[in-house]
């Protein structure tokens, strides 16, 4: 009985719905384990109490039998405080599952060996999938998920199709997509008029003789990924259709090709994806731990940002595949990571397998474009893009559009950084708490509410939400340009429909000015039966997802920093310390304000940003001191009298040679006027400043670059102390920043906060833009943890304003439970 401890479990990866849960539930029955299941975010928990050797084996068998439609990416436990369990219990509290939609998936293992097997009647098949693996949700037209309803239904099975459809023991029983050379999508290629290549028939015809197979390959596919191979061998860039909508291809290690994808994509500076073959091909250029691994074969294949190997390329002992052409990527010489992915479709990997060295891949879009899916808009694209060479497509119809999503390991556990392809729209399950809760999940006899949060404005997606089901939408990325609004508005519409879901309460942020809050209102208006919208402070959410995602109610101290959020006084926050219980926040203390120019108030100029520190500076303010924390700020500005605490960067600009710039004068004048200037505590900004006067870089080419490469020098010197002041100078403001959360987290638990708020809080919440940066990241969690914090931050969205919509679905939730609405 001693032995008997009491253990959380927790499982990342495509385990969200009621199937995974009742698996979970079997398996324990079977074991005669005690416990119980619940989901909470993005993730599944269990806690069972029984010895560790028989935990290890329940946990063991959850991951071999694991259900054919779910997947066991990773998996954590931890010892907790000892509870007692009569059985196993589901503790979902009456949740209808009504509507599951399902995210896209990789091709499998098993449909790979087929497309490589001569024998198989779907050998070198383009589009092969089985049950187990295909496009979901970029093609379903409606619930239920059955080929009428998707865009599957234009493609009528063929007899071998079908009978392999209708049988029990097939791993095409009820394939949605089931599909082969005779039935499904046919591949095409269309090339630019600038394209020098030898090709024949262009599409696979039609047949249905078996015994033309061979023939049909010869004239068709061999024909058209041939041409797609010259063409990378020439340096060209191709546009490739995958799940999901279109992306360019080219040789990753020929430097005039990233040029002209460059060109095309009007990307200067950010870095592309890296498309590797197979896991020998990754193992050869990257560090892949098991879990790194396990993401990036995983149904999801979602990009993986992946530690290099630090070997010479003139020799090497990595080598497995004698196949692989093995040259450097020089796209990644300055990065410490590689952005590595696996091939999605059978067109990706027979483009690799041809072309037999990785390739570099990126969306189809102009920066900041949405992906291109529709092949009218592709071929268009051809037309008038002189540096592309030609797109190569099946003739499939894709109902909306899916960037990749971004994943990596942080704190030895997976996070998720943008949340799209692999991962959306699949639930996540906000836990309202306490019998109020019925108010949320209908169990008063009611209709479930129904909720819709707009999001933000970068990293942009929306929330639909019935009871304590959330369902998010895809990344759309920025809402500042017409198309990009244009595709949110249209997903907004196709979900609702998809899920049958008719908001009455809204959420949205505070900024008047964001297209997802002007939305909101619009949608108050065209909906009579819409009932109450709330605004909620932009890092409010930020903190608020997190706690959406562990089941956590609070009290939390929330640590939010990021870019740029607005802020209840109608400045400018980003560095901002809260106190936040249930759907409420008391902001406790944030980074000294510092005054920006308005007009030019802009993320890009890193230089301009430091130059308002260096203003600030000779002015007698705050960030030519120590950091320390006291003092309210004006009572007009703070209402709420939170403290402010500064960082010490004087040491930083001791020789900045950005005074002697020209445009310091004009800087200077502004802010001495005071008449165009204002007020931000973004740490965010803080990070450009840091960047500028170091001299690492003084100009954001794309969100974040002047945070990313301040990163990578604090990265050099963590491995190289004292190898170069610059990325030492970068460290250390690093660990200044990660001590000053320590010391204000210390604070708010000794009761030092205004009116002690905070006292004995033993919880941290970490959510924000600004922990992307895993340096920041680690060092503060290992600090925290090191003075006995709980520590919490996002991992099933990103901490970037891709959690804001959840953040939103959280605080509505939680103040409709509390019967505040």
């Amino acid at each position: 009985m001693n032995d008997i401890i009491t253990k959380k479990i927790k499982i990342w990866g495509n385990v969200a719905g009621p199937e995974f849960l009742q698996f979970v539930s079997r398996t324990a029955a079977r074991l005669a384990m005690k416990g119980e299941v619940l989901h909470e975010g993005g993730l599944v928990h269990i806690i069972v109490s029984d010895t560790e050797k028989r935990t290890d084996a329940f946990i063991d068998a959850l991951k071999k039998d694991c259900p054919t439609e779910t997947e066991v990416t990773y998996i954590t436990k931890e010892t907790v405080q000892y509870r007692h369990f009569e059985g196993f219990a589901v503790s979902d509290e009456g949740d209808a599952y009504e509507a599951y939609l399902r995210p896209d998936k990789g091709f499998c293992s098993e449909c790979c060996s087929e497309m490589l097997d001569s024998a198989n009647s779907r050998y070198m098949y383009p589009f092969i999938t089985c049950s187990n693996c295909g496009p979901r949700y970029s093609v379903a037209d409606r619930l239920p998920f059955t080929r009428e309803n998707t865009s599957m239904k234009d493609f009528p099975m063929c007899r071998l199709c079908a009978l392999q459809y209708r049988a029990a023991d097939d791993r095409r029983n009820n394939d949605v997509l089931a599909a082969c050379h005779n039935c499904g999508p046919r591949l095409g290629m269309r090339l630019s008029k600038n394209a020098s290549v030898i090709t024949s028939e262009a599409f696979i015809r039609w047949k249905k003789n078996p015994d033309d197979r061979e023939k049909m390959l010869d004239d068709g596919v061999w024909s058209v990924i041939y041409t797609a191979r010259n063409l990378l061998a020439q340096g060209r860039v191709i546009a490739v259709k995958g799940m999901g909508g279109y992306s360019f291809f080219c040789d990753s290690a020929n430097e005039m090709a990233v040029s002209r994808l460059r060109t095309i994509k009007q990307s200067d500076r950010k870095y592309f994806a890296v498309m590797f073959k197979n896991m020998d091909w990754v193992g050869q250029y990257c560090r892949v731990g098991i879990a790194e691994g396990k993401l990036l074969k995983s149904a999801a294949r979602p990009v993986v940002l992946l530690e290099k190997q630090p070997h010479d390329f003139g020799h090497d002992p990595f080598e497995t595949d004698e196949n692989l052409q093995r040259k450097p990527i020089k796209e990644f010489d300055s990065s410490r990571f590689i952005a590595a992915v696996l091939p999605g479709t059978g067109l990706e990997y027979m483009l690799l397998d041809i072309f037999k060295r990785p390739l570099l891949v990126s969306s189809a879009n102009v920066t900041g474009m949405p992906v291109i899916y529709d092949d009218e808009e592709m071929f268009a694209m051809l037309e008038t893009e002189k540096l592309l060479a030609g797109v190569f497509y099946g003739e499939d119809r894709i109902r909306t559009g899916l960037d990749d999503s971004i994943v990596r390991i942080i704190d030895n556990r997976p996070q998720i950084i943008r949340r799209s392809k692999g991962y959306a729209p699949a639930p996540l399950y906000i836990r309202a708490g306490g019998e109020a809760s019925e108010r949320l999940s209908g169990a008063d006899g009611k209709a479930a509410l129904e909720i819709f949060a707009t999001g933000g404005q970068v990293n942009s997606a929306f929330v639909l939400a019935r009871g304590k089901t959330a369902y998010q939408s895809q990344y759309m990325g920025s809402l500042f340009g017409a198309d990009n609004r244009r595709v949110y508005t249209s997903n907004v519409a196709r979900m609702k429909k998809l899920l049958g879901i008719n908001p009455k309460y809204v959420a949205c942020d505070m900024h008047p000015l964001y297209f997802s809050t002007s939305f909101a209102a619009n949608y108050m208006k065209m909906n009579p039966d819409a009932a109450v919208m709330v605004p909620v402070q932009h890092h409010h959410a930020h903190i608020a997802s997190v706690m959406a995602e562990h089941g956590l109610d609070g009290p939390v101290i929330g640590v939010s920093f990021d870019g740029a959020g607005y802020g209840t006084d109608e400045n400018v926050w980003g560095g901002e310390i809260m106190l936040c219980r249930g759907g409420h926040f008391k902001r406790l203390s944030h980074l000294k304000y510092v005054n920006m120019i308005r007009r030019d108030f802009s993320p890009k100029e890193a230089w301009k940003t430091a130059m308002c520190y260096l203003h600030d500076m000779d002015n007698g303010g705050r960030f030519s001191a120590m950091p320390f924390s006291g003092g309210s700020g004006p009572k007009e500005a703070e209402p709420d009298e939170s403290r402010e605490f500064s960082v010490n960067i004087g040491y930083l600009a001791e020789n900045t040679d950005l005074r002697k710039r020209p445009e310091w004068v004009h800087v200077r004048d502004v802010l001495d006027s005071r008449a165009h200037v204002i007020k931000s505590s973004s740490v965010g900004r803080l990070f450009d400043a840091a960047a500028a006067l170091i001299g690492i870089s003084g100009y954001n080419e794309y969100g974040g670059q002047c945070a990313i490469l301040l990163e990578e020098a604090a990265a050099r010197a963590m491995a190289s102390p004292g190898a170069d002041k610059k990325d030492d100078l970068a460290l250390l403001f690093h660990r200044q920043i990660a001590n000053t959360v320590l010391s204000q987290c210390r604070e708010v638990r000794e009761g030092k906060a205004v009116n002690g708020e905070g006292k004995d809080v033993n919880t941290v919440v970490l959510s924000g833009g600004v922990f992307e940066n895993r340096v920041l990241t680690e060092l503060t969690l290992s600090l925290l943890r090191k003075d006995s914090f709980d520590v919490y931050y996002n991992i099933s969205v990103g901490p970037n304003d891709g959690c804001i919509a959840l953040g939103q679905t959280y605080v509505i939730m939680k103040r409709i439970a509390e019967g505040e609405i």
